[in-house]
């Protein structure tokens, strides 16, 4: 009985997380000056927003709810870790898991691993960082949601993979498995002077949307690859690359020659451009 239910039970489920999402996603994006004001307030209010190192800080100049969440910060209200040989971090947000990818396992949680090359929907481009490094950070609805280079890099090629969208949140990531490697994702592949990394985008439920500085918002329904090889597109460290609307996570795929702070920890919480880790050589 179990096995005959289930499959319609996971069509309902996923129905049910489109259709919230797009819900959510049309609610954000809504310029009603009444609407959007009472969210913006109401999240304000609930989750104690700073908005004095907000950009704009008169939370009803915004146009829209989706505006406010993914407001720009002041200049100096992040300081990227200066350090030529440092990888910075790219987001605010809280450290989920983070060590060495063994062989093409990452750790998701306790007792939980999930396959690289299931994550980078890749086994080849998996193989370049077996045995390498990776680090996951999940982003609450309070956090910035812009995402920032961890080092100056040149964009190699980008990869959408649609899927589900489950919630992200820790007691979610604890139970699920492959919850990564299932949900929506963006794939972005760099190059630099310490080598190839991944910047892996995780959509979730109410992510109404991921966007890149390059592309622009993603509106794909199907797997697709754009490949940059040819273009010149170089990003500096703690430049912005794109942005979540709404709360999510980023997974960094690294190759095995970084060594993590002594201070970065599971649950850490960090902030945009702290240093996580040096990198031990070069290219």
């Amino acid at each position: 009985m179990k096995k005959l239910f289930y499959p319609i039970f996971s069509a309902f489920e996923q129905a049910l997380q489109i259709f919230t999402t797009k819900l959510a996603g049309a609610l954000a994006k809504s310029e009603q000056k009444r609407l959007k004001n009472y969210l913006i307030n109401y999240f304000i209010h609930n989750f104690d927003v700073n908005m004095a190192e907000a950009e704009i800080t008169n939370a009803f100049d915004y146009k829209s709810f989706n505006d406010f969440f993914t407001r720009p910060l002041k200049k100096d209200a992040r300081t990227i870790d200066p350090a030529n040989f440092s990888l910075a971090s790219p987001v605010d947000g809280t450290i989920s898991e983070f060590g060495t990818i063994v062989i093409d396992k990452l750790i998701q949680a306790k007792n939980i691993e999930y396959s690289l090359a299931a994550l980078l929907n890749d086994h080849a481009q998996a193989k370049a960082y077996k045995n390498g490094n990776f680090i996951t950070i999940y982003l609450a609805p309070t956090d910035y949601h812009r995402i920032h280079m961890p080092v100056t890099a040149k964009l190699e090629s980008m990869s959408y993979v649609p899927g589900r969208l489950y919630p992200v949140k820790p007691a979610v990531v604890e139970t699920v498995k492959d919850v990564f490697a299932l949900n929506e994702r963006l794939i972005c592949n760099f190059s630099s002077q310490f080598g190839t990394f991944a910047l892996v985008l995780v959509g979730a439920q109410l992510v109404s949307g991921l966007e890149t500085v390059w592309h622009g918002a993603i509106k794909e329904s199907r797997p697709k690859t754009w490949d940059y090889k040819s273009k010149q597109i170089i990003l500096n460290k703690g430049q912005e690359m794109g942005r979540f609307n709404f709360g999510s996570t980023i997974i960094l795929c690294l190759k095995n020659n970084v060594k993590f702070e002594d201070n970065i920890k599971k649950n850490k919480t960090i902030l945009l451009g702290a240093a996580l880790a040096q990198f031990t050589s070069e290219v």
